[in-house]
């Protein structure tokens, strides 16, 4: 069908984060959920990051397997969690609880 032949267009058309802007991003090695109870799922593999886990965290505060993320960064420059766009650091306020 012509939509399915331009979906795969515009999907082989898509340009990524570069290997420059990949490095900027919050790489870390996960050590603790940040409260008990409470843990940090990667959306790409639905798999919870574990103690030692490689990790990215993109600016809107969501974070993924390292092994996970870059191939989609790869293709995209936007979180696959919110959509939010990785280069422009849309930092999300903290939550205050009254």
């Amino acid at each position: 069908m012509m939509i399915e032949r331009d979906m795969r267009e515009l999907e082989g058309s898509k340009v990524g984060v570069s290997e420059e802007q990949m490095k900027k991003l919050k790489q870390f090695t996960y050590m603790l959920a940040k409260s008990a109870g409470e843990e940090d799922v990667c959306s790409v593999c639905l798999v919870a990051a574990k103690k030692g886990d490689k990790v990215i965290e993109v600016p809107c505060r969501h974070i993924f397997h390292q092994k996970c993320l870059e191939p989609w960064l790869k293709k995209s420059t936007v979180c696959p969690n919110c959509r939010r766009d990785v280069l422009t650091h849309n930092h999300l306020p903290d939550l205050k609880m009254h």
